[in-house]
């Protein structure tokens, strides 16, 4: 481990994996603006294939929108092909490829059995998949392990009656959660914002932002560069005591 090399006398600043969200709000997929929406998504999938911890492993849909949550899926599906022919994905291994499809077979198993869900995914390869299910109606919160995705172009699309509700159930995910893309109007954005930060979540952007951090951002909450330095207080009114043994001071 990295941190086992460091000298005891210096800092040494570890991240764990974490995972990234997006909320998408029933205004952003008007008949005006779904088509804007669902692009910025698979932008923010797409973008370094999920390798960073900042994009989306799941994306939580509001019911009652223009579009269902599950033709949101669909779209995405579209969207992700689009990508594809512009922004091949890169070559995997064969633990990648039996990753994606396991979860792929997983979530065609839940819908013969009866559970609301689907797989909507590129044919004859494992280029994109978009697996497709409806939040739990027992109120029980998500845990991490449904929120997580084996990347590489690969997503949930959780359809929820309410994104605040949806958000509340992450308790027991804190610790893992990170960046959060969101996409809801202006009277929503901060009652959204202060749930998912009382769950662990530490950075919201907009949607097609996720994998674009500002370089001062507070990574995991922290103040982290200033971390990096040692602070040395040249105290108030040291000049001036100073400026009497300089005998050109009048």
């Amino acid at each position: 481990m990295i941190a086992g090399k460091v000298a005891g006398s210096k800092p040494c600043l570890g991240y764990g994996a974490k995972v990234g969200l997006a909320f998408i709000g029933r205004e952003a997929l008007r008949p005006d603006t779904y088509a804007d929406t669902v692009h910025r998504v698979a932008v923010d999938i797409a973008t370094y294939d999920q390798q960073s911890c900042l994009a989306p492993q799941t994306v939580f849909v509001e019911t009652n929108g223009a579009l269902t949550p599950r033709e949101v899926a669909q779209l995405l599906g579209g969207e992700l092909e689009n990508q594809r022919r512009k922004y091949p994905r890169s070559v995997l291994s064969d633990a990648e490829n039996v990753a994606i499809q396991r979860v792929r077979t997983d979530t065609e198993m839940r819908a013969l059995m009866g559970g609301k869900a689907a797989v909507f995914a590129s044919g004859h390869s494992t280029a994109w998949s978009v697996l497709y299910r409806e939040l739990d109606g027992s109120g029980a919160d998500e845990d991490v392990a449904s929120l997580m995705s084996p990347l590489n172009r690969t997503v949930n699309v959780v359809a929820v009656p309410d994104l605040l509700d949806a958000a509340r159930r992450l308790t027991s995910c804190r610790g893992w959660l990170q960046s959060c893309g969101v996409a809801v109007d202006s009277t929503r954005l901060f009652g959204l914002a202060d749930i998912l930060a009382a769950v662990g979540v530490n950075r919201i952007c907009p949607l097609g932002e996720m994998d674009r951090a500002k370089s001062g951002w507070h990574h995991d909450g922290g103040f982290n560069l200033i971390d990096l330095l040692r602070a040395v207080d040249v105290e108030r009114g040291s000049d001036a005591y100073s400026d009497s043994f300089d005998m050109d001071m009048e």
